[in-house]
Formats: structure tokens, C-alpha cells, sequence
């Protein structure tokens, strides 16, 4: 998503882990969460975490719960 990076810590442990993000044009070593002050690209990131993935070939690295 060009300059944001959004990710999700201990999935496993924690599936609804709260939703990390990252603007890599100001801050490219992640050293900042800026979640709360960009709500509109944190909603942007999160639709695109829920849509656009595939399952692994190996089934460790499924981190999602099972309905």
C-alpha cells in the first residue's frame, strides 16, 4: 500500500490482535504504531488482510481461526 505497512502481531496466540501501522516514508524503522491517527488506512489495510489472501501450502503458517 506504497508508504503504509499494516501488520498483526502473535497470531496465534492472539487472533484479534490489535491492527499495527506503519508509515514507511517517515518512519522506515517501524518505530512508531500511527494506527490511531489514520483510522481511514488502518480501515483500508484491514479489508485488504480479510480479502486478499490465500491459505499456505503448509498448514503452520494458517494463522487464522477456523469458523
Amino acid at each position: 500500500m506504497g508508504r503504509w505497512k499494516g501488520i498483526r502481531n502473535n497470531l496465534l496466540t492472539q487472533p484479534d490482535a490489535p491492527l499495527e501501522l506503519y508509515d514507511l516514508a517517515r518512519d522506515l524503522g517501524e518505530a512508531t504504531n500511527v494506527a490511531a491517527a489514520n483510522p481511514d488506512v488502518l480501515r483500508r489495510v484491514e479489508k485488504i488482510m480479510k480479502t486478499a489472501r490465500t491459505p499456505a501450502v503448509l498448514p503452520k503458517w494458517n494463522f487464522t481461526r477456523v469458523p
